[in-house]
This record gives structure tokens, C-alpha cells and sequence, in this order.
């Protein structure tokens, strides 16, 4: 939100995505530069999404030229419900200040909730500490390639384990469906 001082100018092909239907006037240096900053960060004007009468922002001293160079920019255009100027604030200045009604209830994300208090993976970390414990009370008695030997054993078992474990939690479908999809076509 701020200053631009830029003025945007009417909307041409392939600018609907970063202006509304209600820009107007000649876009200027400054505007320019705003579009940009809009098309490269993928915000929109949101100024421009709602019809105002009085739409200028700033007057010129004695008010023969009037602008509209003051935007709120936004990521998140549907979470607005109406952008305009508030007038006749009661200090000397030639800019308007704009306001925008935001809703929250509009737009709200929706968040995964996970029930499960501890991860798989600290659920791994804890079976590879008892197999290691009981492989440090047995391997004082084995030769070196026997030790490793049991070591490698205790790793792929725990791999194989907890990876069934993993592709049963992503598979959706039921056993009916994929008998069915694993059948030749007639």
C-alpha cells in the first residue's frame, strides 16, 4: 500500500490479472514500473476491482488536475470486499487516503490438522535403538564380518518395515478397485 505516484492507466490485453475493470486515464513512467512490480510479485491492484464515483487520490494545488497515484496492492484479491477513498478527513493535505474491507471469514485457508502425537520417524528412531541395544548385548561374542553382518540385518529389516508402512498409509483404493484395474481389457 502506498504512493506510487503512478498512474496505471486503462487495462489492455493480457493485463486482467494484475488490474481490474476500472483503471482509467494514461499510464505514466511510474505506472509502468508499478505493473511491473505487479506482473514480476503476482499482485493486483485492487483499486481498480471496484466502480467509485470520485476515484482521484491527489488534487493539485487549487485542484485543477486530479489523479489517482495511491494503490493497495495484494496477493489476495478475493479476500476484499470493497476498496475506496475516504473523503473529507480533517487535515490539510492535497491525497486522499484509501481504505479496503478485508474478510476474514471470505477467505479463509484451510489448515491439515495432524492427530498423530509422535512421527513415523521418531517412531523409526525408537525401534533402531532397542534392535541396537540387544545388538550390543550380543556381538561381544561375534568376530567383526559377524557384527556387521547382524548390523546390516537390523538396518534393511527396519528399512523394509517402516517403508510398508509408508506405502500402506498413501495407498486410497480399495483391493476391489485394483483387482479391477489390474485386469486385461477383453
Amino acid at each position: 500500500m502506498g504512493d506510487f505516484n503512478a498512474r496505471v492507466g486503462e487495462r489492455t490485453t493480457g493485463e486482467d490479472i494484475v488490474l481490474g475493470p476500472y483503471s482509467y486515464g494514461n499510464r505514466t513512467r511510474n505506472g509502468e514500473k508499478l505493473m511491473e512490480l505487479s506482473f514480476e510479485n503476482n499482485l493486483r491492484i485492487l483499486n481498480t476491482d471496484y466502480k467509485n464515483r470520485s476515484r482521484w487520490t491527489w488534487s493539485s494545488p487549487g485542484g485543477v488536475y486530479k489523479n489517482e497515484i495511491v494503490y493497495i496492492l495484494t496477493n489476495r484479491s478475493k479476500a476484499f470486499e470493497d476498496c475506496r477513498n475516504v473523503k473529507n478527513l480533517n487535515f490539510n493535505s492535497n491525497h486522499r487516503m484509501i481504505r479496503a474491507k478485508f474478510s476474514i471469514n471470505k477467505y479463509n485457508e484451510k489448515r491439515k490438522i495432524h492427530f498423530n502425537s509422535r512421527s513415523k520417524r521418531e517412531i523409526c528412531k525408537e525401534e533402531l535403538k532397542l534392535h541396537l541395544q540387544h545388538y550390543e548385548e550380543t556381538a561381544s561374542e561375534l568376530q567383526l564380518q559377524d557384527k556387521y553382518n547382524k548390523l546390516e540385518d537390523i538396518i534393511n529389516n527396519i528399512t523394509k518395515i517402516n517403508s510398508k508402512n509408508i506405502s500402506k498409509s498413501k495407498n486410497i483404493t480399495s483391493t476391489t478397485t485394483r483387482a479391477l484395474l489390474e485386469e486385461e481389457p477383453n
